[in-house]
């Protein structure tokens, strides 16, 4: 899923929205700027006295936990993991809940579902009935799944579609979303088993399960429509279902709609016929073995536009008729990334259609459903008299974002949410690949160490900071986990994968863990595995990438020159210059904060990628006695910050106002975001980080501009209580941007990268 960034559940600042798109407010204000060099280094040195007065790293209280990350069983110390531990569950009747577990049974397998739903969109109200087909692995007289505020009125029981069976007890437990229900006798394994259960509840606007949208046409007319929006666990709001990803199972719709409208799911129809005066009856085919998160129908008046084959797949855009000239773009742009998801994973996406749903009131950006996929307007739509360039890579990167996941969370799914980042990580990763083959020109992974790399390290650079493998258990602490760290974290640590594997180690890796996991689920531990069974160099992946996933954080990298040899060592880096100088007592790590580190450097002598793995705190490598310079976390290809000595930051700052296209954009990004980074945590001069970025009045790309303004805004936030500074910092500003504002203007025209 996509958060609500160009993504899914991941709130965004209104500042991280704008990062790249405006400046200091202040600084639209673009009179004429003359001063001259010399004046440069007595605003710098204001600037930097405020800096180093005022700390803008806010401290954050910490926490620890300690799972068991083979049975997903949590042991935090928090006040939701005392509630569980202390007092009898309580059923709605006030009787004892006698399952004490978050978890599901895991002796329960479900095989099938059959739903049948009618939405009234006059009423508001749906009316339900679902019949679970399921099997036992040992003897047991209780099942128990999922069911959250929903009337239930009849649970029925049978045997092989027979035989009833009397059920003795039914109770619901809302704190854990549950319902136990126990019958006379046993459920034996090896049998067949039917649960009919008839349901209801309001249509409302809560933008979550199965839930009431509208939007209103250009004449007034307000028009409504059902949809749903399941991930994470919010199936469970819409019919009685086991809601956890690892219990897949296939699905067949019924759904009841008004005459005039259409319904939609996962797989294509079988047939419409009329179910009454008003309403009709629309069936669909069964669909292939799925988590619930990923179920998905939708009731609308939507206008179809339809691409009839890509690869034997129907592509389709389903939106407002208003609209329907803004979806040709999407169309197009989902057509190009479900070829080449095919060909670079080598697995055919699995089902025969691909419908993509704008819906007027969504809370992701967008969301997977196989087959159905919905999104944000906002995230579809694409107008070329009116969208910006930004707002058209947006909607390519959420298309891209969303088809991917039909391979990575659809195909092989996580077994727990504990390892959502295999899910999200991928799919982050994965549209920024995409983006930069199938549109070169917008130079895509260019941008993504600014974009995302940059933006995992600023919070994974906080105590605040979780692994990527959580310890999420219920649904608020699930919710949690859709963040910076399992979206960019994961798709950064994804980008170093591939750094030191190689792009073809890489696709053949993953080809061969969709291939062994389809249908199924898998943990993080699969996925090294897979990856090390396509490694040649004899890597052992699991041991270099485990000390990045299940440990917060990232290492700073400090590097000492005494020619020829340079001397490395690793830290962890914290953002507060308290906590780097000493850490939190409580702060534990079953890594104690060493990672294996692929220490990767370009030199003055050659632009081709050496590496040095530094396995230990402290390591050293030797380089040509010529050797003048070097710049290491070549292209950021790591994810870790450098901290050079004295020397070599003057080396390459010089080098920097002399020549910077000597360097990439991505390692000039790099440059730029570690000095003010490292400046913020008190670890650098800020004189010498500033030093960094007095060459960018000569920068003409993006990233390198989108790691500066991020640092910028701050610093402009900053000093607002000390006007006679924030003056100085906003002419230096204006100095810098100047010779790009007078390239570009002010109007979003010319190539796209301009």
């Amino acid at each position: 899923m996509m958060p609500d960034k160009p993504y899914k559940r991941l709130k965004r600042s209104k500042n991280e929205e704008r990062r790249v798109s405006h400046i200091p407010n202040t600084a639209v204000k673009t009179g004429r700027i003359i001063y001259s060099k010399q004046e440069v280094p007595t605003i710098l040195a204001a600037v930097v006295l405020t800096i180093t007065l005022t700390s803008f790293a806010t401290p954050a209280a910490s926490c620890s936990a300690k799972f068991d990350l083979t049975e997903y069983e949590c042991t935090t110390p928090d006040l939701l993991a005392k509630e569980r531990e202390e007092g009898e569950q309580k059923a709605k009747t006030g009787e004892v809940f006698p399952w004490n577990n978050i978890f599901l049974p895991s002796f329960i397998v479900p095989l099938h579902y059959d739903l049948f739903m009618f939405p009234n969109l006059k009423t508001f109200e749906n009316v339900g009935s679902v019949n679970i087909t399921f099997q036992v692995t040992e003897p047991t007289n209780f099942i128990v799944l999922h069911s959250k505020e929903l009337n239930l009125s009849r649970i029925s029981v049978f045997e092989n579609d027979i035989r009833g069976i009397p059920v003795l007890q039914h109770l619901e437990y809302p704190k854990n979303e549950q319902l136990y229900i126990k019958i006379d006798g046993n459920f034996l394994p090896n049998l067949k088993y039917k649960l009919w259960i008839e349901f209801r509840k309001e249509l409302e606007e809560g933008l979550e399960g199965f839930y009431l949208s509208s939007y209103t046409t250009s004449d007034g007319q307000k028009r409504y429509l059902a949809t749903t929006n399941f991930e994470p666990t919010a199936a469970r709001t819409a019919f009685p279902c086991f809601d956890e990803p690892a219990m897949k199972a296939t699905f067949q719709l019924v759904i009841v709609h008004e005459k005039n409208y259409k319904a939609y799911f996962n797989f294509e129809s079988l047939q419409t016929a009329p179910y009454s005066e008003e309403f009709s009856i629309t069936s669909f085919q069964k669909t292939v073995k799925m988590s619930t998160y990923l179920v998905a129908f939708m009731v609308c008046d939507f206008k179809e536009r339809a691409i009839i084959n890509v690869d034997g797949v129907k592509v389709r855009v389903l939106i407002p008729a208003e609209q329907y000239e803004q979806s040709e773009f999407a169309l197009e742009i989902a057509a190009d990334v479900l070829h080449f998801c095919k060909t670079f994973f080598n697995i055919p996406y699995p089902l025969s259609k691909l419908d993509m749903a704008a819906i007027p009131d969504f809370a992701a950006g967008a969301m997977e459903n196989w087959g159905l996929a919905t999104f944000r307007m906002i995230n579809i739509l694409y107008d070329p008299s009116e969208t910006s360039s930004e707002g058209q890579e947006r909607v390519a990167s959420v298309i891209a974002h969303e088809v991917a996941h039909q391979w990575f969370g659809n195909l092989v799914t996580m077994k727990w949410w504990s390892d959502l980042w295999l899910n999200e990580g991928f799919a982050s990763f994965m549209e920024s690949l995409i983006v930069d083959i199938i549109k070169p020109d917008w130079k895509k992974m260019d941008a993504f160490v600014a974009t995302t790399v940059q933006d995992a390290l600023s919070m994974d650079g906080l105590q605040t900071s979780h692994p990527i493998v959580t310890n999420a258990i219920d649904p608020l602490e699930i919710d949690a986990t859709f963040d910076v760290i399992s979206y960019k974290k994961g798709a950064s640590l994804l980008s170093m994968l591939a750094n030191f594997l190689g792009m073809d180690t890489l696709k053949n890796g993953l080809s061969n863990y969709l291939n062994k996991y389809r249908f199924q689920n898998a943990r993080t531990e699969d996925l090294w595995n897979a990856f090390s069974e396509a490694e040649s160099s004899h890597i052992n992946v699991t041991q270099v990438m485990d000390t990045w996933t299940r440990q917060k954080g990232y290492p700073l990298i400090t590097v000492t020159l005494e020619h020829p040899t340079v001397k490395v060592k690793q830290e962890r880096f914290l953002l507060t210059a308290k906590s780097n100088s000493a850490q939190v007592s409580d702060d534990v790590s079953p890594y104690g904060y060493k990672w294996r580190v692929p220490v990767t450097y370009v030199t003055d002598l050659s632009n081709r990628q050496n590496t040095y793995w530094l396995n230990e705190a402290e390591g050293e490598f030797v380089l040509p006695a010529e050797t003048k310079w070097l710049k290491v976390n070549s292209k950021e290809g790591g994810f870790y910050r450098v901290m050079y000595d004295h020397g070599l930051w003057k080396t390459l700052t010089e080098l920097l106002q002399s020549n910077h296209k000597t360097l990439t954009a991505a390692d000039r990004s790099n440059l730029v975001d570690d000095a003010l980074s490292l400046s913020r945590a008190g670890i650098l001069d800020a004189m010498l980080a500033f030093n960094v970025t007095r060459y960018l009045e000569k920068e003409e790309e993006f990233a390198p501009w989108a790691a500066a303004i991020l640092h910028f805004e701050q610093l402009n936030s900053l000093m607002q209580d000390n006007p006679a500074v924030l003056s100085l910092f906003q002419k230096y500003i204006l100095k810098l941007l100047k010779p790009a504002i007078n390239r570009l203007g002010w109007e979003d025209k010319g190539s796209h990268m301009e």
